[in-house]
């Protein structure tokens, strides 16, 4: 009866049928789709989308789309136009779907994009040790993935989105080093780092002014880190790389092998999950020769030297040496690399 062509005619539907789920899912699909792109703040619609996430707390399809729509009503700028009040009763609304559906991952991403707001992170309380280990987890590999998808440009817009992401990161590495807790979580917060600064002074300058220099020195000393990563790492490839040249000085570093290894082993990874744009790259910029390198030399960790075997021996190393060097450079990669067995991962 109320409709749906408008603003005003949603409005209304949320009103009226705020106790009546199926009709509430209808008016919330159709203010999504009004508010895709929404340029001004409306607190009041806002208000209407929580009292139907309040009012039906355990129906998904309610819950599913009032999510997307508090995304499309709070995202960058235009949570800067709603109360506090209103946004901390939204904040509880999302940590309470985040826990009624822990497996709806478009819900849990739609609260958890929603969560990361500058506005809310900096102005709104709610108590932060009610996130749990998984959500903590989504969370960071969420950050990792969308870093993964951005221009150095593009972070560099980010700006207080970005400055507020690094330090909550770096809270979390500082946190899993000082309580010795190696679990997924701090895999994906390292990785979520190294995404977000690969080239981008933006981000590299929040690093600093956070204290994550000081915060890495100590992941370097962390007992874990130096025996990781094992040689049953199965998991698949979450960064990548515009260049090898920032890994070359490390691989010299034969009186720190964990930070030797480190660099080893993220070379390894991107060259055996995608060997036909990390291969060429490898050999382009000139890596070859430090490998050979570490395999020669007297005082390298035998791991070290064990992963610098594997990368000598990927498949698509030799075909790469073939195209860019001749015949005659993939004999001599062939003659020089070791016989032992590939590392997994």
């Amino acid at each position: 009866v109320a409709g749906g062509a408008n603003m005003s005619q949603i409005s209304e539907a949320l009103s009226r049928y705020r106790n009546r789920s199926c009709f509430m899912k209808e008016a919330l699909y159709r203010l999504f789709t009004e508010t895709f792109s929404m340029q001004v703040a409306m607190p009041a619609i806002l208000k209407l989308v929580a009292i139907g996430m309040r009012n039906h707390p355990l129906d998904l399809p309610v819950q599913f789309t009032a999510s997307a729509c508090t995304l499309n009503l709070t995202r960058q700028d235009l949570a800067r136009g709603m109360p506090v009040r209103l946004l901390s009763e939204v904040t509880c609304l999302l940590f309470k779907a985040l826990k009624n559906f822990p497996h709806y991952q478009q819900l849990q991403k739609n609260c958890l994009l929603s969560l990361t707001n500058s506005r809310i992170l900096v102005d709104v309380p709610f108590d932060r040790q009610r996130e749990n280990p998984k959500m903590q987890t989504m969370a960071v590999s969420i950050t990792s993935i969308l870093a993964l998808q951005l221009s150095p440009e593009q972070t560099a817009q980010l700006k207080e989105e970005l400055f507020m992401a690094v330090k909550e990161l770096l809270a979390i590495v500082k946190q899993k080093t000082t309580e010795n807790l190696d679990d997924v979580t701090f895999l994906f917060t390292l990785k979520a780092l190294w995404n977000l600064t690969d080239e981008s002074p933006a981000a590299c300058k929040h690093f600093i002014e956070n204290q994550g220099l000081a915060i890495f020195i100590q992941v370097l000393e962390y007992t874990t880190i130096q025996n990781w990563p094992s040689s049953s790492c199965k998991m698949t490839a979450l960064v990548t790389y515009r260049s090898f040249k920032a890994f070359f000085p490390l691989l010299g570093n034969v009186s720190q092998p964990e930070v030797q290894l480190w660099a080893l082993w993220a070379m390894y990874h991107v060259c055996s999950k995608n060997p036909s744009k990390y291969c060429k790259m490898l050999v382009e910029e000139g890596g070859l020769q430090l490998l050979w390198d570490i395999q020669k030399h007297s005082e390298a960790d035998p791991q070290a030297q064990h992963v610098a075997a594997s990368i000598l021996e990927t498949p698509s190393l030799l075909n790469a040496l073939l195209i860019l060097r001749g015949f005659r450079g993939a004999l001599l990669l062939s003659v020089r690399s070791s016989a032992l067995s590939p590392i997994e991962c």
